[in-house]
């Protein structure tokens, strides 16, 4: 279908995919419900998946599919270091302290730590919490407190929650 909006004397024309309640439900783990993305009908297919639970179960039934990573706490450790210093200015300058593992029991690993790296002036930028996680196919990601692409607020809450009330196992990153 095709509408067409006359805005300050041009023609704008939009056109929108005929795809039907059928499309979405055939597609639950999209984040659009195979409706063109942005569209109002998408956000209505993404908020009844969430809500009637079907995102939820795709997502766990391709986490059973997905066969675990059998890596040794070397190579867990080592992916989850790399996803640290991937996100300082100048990786090789990394200095670690106070890391710590912890395991969990879907499989995945945690490290938490404080993190120190060089900065734009060539200077150390002092010690910053860190946290990475290595899930069990094998992804790495990491936060750093006080990163660009981090809210503060939101980066105290997940170190309270991941970091904060478990121990861990002192390691060396």
């Amino acid at each position: 279908m095709t509408k067409g909006i006359l805005l300050a004397g041009a023609m704008l024309t939009l056109s929108f995919a005929a795809a039907g309640p059928a499309a979405a439900q055939a597609d639950a783990c999209s984040t659009n419900g195979g409706y063109p993305p942005g569209s109002p009908n998408a956000v209505m297919a993404r908020m009844q998946n969430l809500a009637s639970g079907a995102y939820a179960a795709c997502v766990e039934a391709q986490r059973a599919r997905t066969p675990p990573v059998n890596w040794t706490p070397t190579r867990i450790r080592t992916a989850a270091r790399q996803a640290v210093t991937n996100k300082l200015r100048d990786p090789s300058s990394a200095q670690f302290r106070n890391v710590r593992r912890i395991e969990h029991s879907n499989g995945s690993t945690m490290f938490c730590g404080e993190v120190n790296g060089r900065n734009a002036y060539g200077g150390m930028s002092g010690f910053q919490r860190f946290e990475a996680g290595v899930d069990r196919t094998g992804d790495a990601s990491a936060l750093i407190d006080g990163g660009e692409d981090l809210n503060t607020a939101y980066f105290e809450g997940a170190w309270n929650q991941f970091c904060g009330r478990i121990a861990g196992t002192p390691v060396q990153f």
